[in-house]
């Protein structure tokens, strides 16, 4: 087997990367490797990534779209429970 990887690292993606489907890229290996625990944070930056990937896809929160427990087929961390998912609710909540 031959495998390929390039590693593109980027102080700020939203601002330096202006191809959608390659920011849609970035958030999908963020979300791999926080799942799989390659790359670790504390539990508070990983409430508010997940939120953001939330945000990437699903878009904007909306109340009648998204009623309780609608992040509950997500994985994001290892540690994932009702309370991160509540944390990541309350952060997706915020953007519009």
């Amino acid at each position: 087997h031959l495998y390929f990887k390039v590693r593109f690292f980027v102080t700020d993606p939203w601002i330096q990367i202006d191809d959608e489907f390659t920011k849609y890229l970035y958030v999908l290996q963020l979300k791999k490797e926080l799942l799989s625990g390659k790359i670790w944070c504390p539990r508070t930056l990983a409430t508010i990534l997940a939120s953001y990937i939330v945000q990437s896809e699903l878009g904007d929160y909306d109340i009648n779209e998204h009623q309780s427990g609608y992040l509950n087929d997500f994985r994001f961390v290892p540690f994932q429970n009702s309370d991160f998912e509540s944390e990541v609710q309350q952060y997706h909540k915020q953007y519009r």
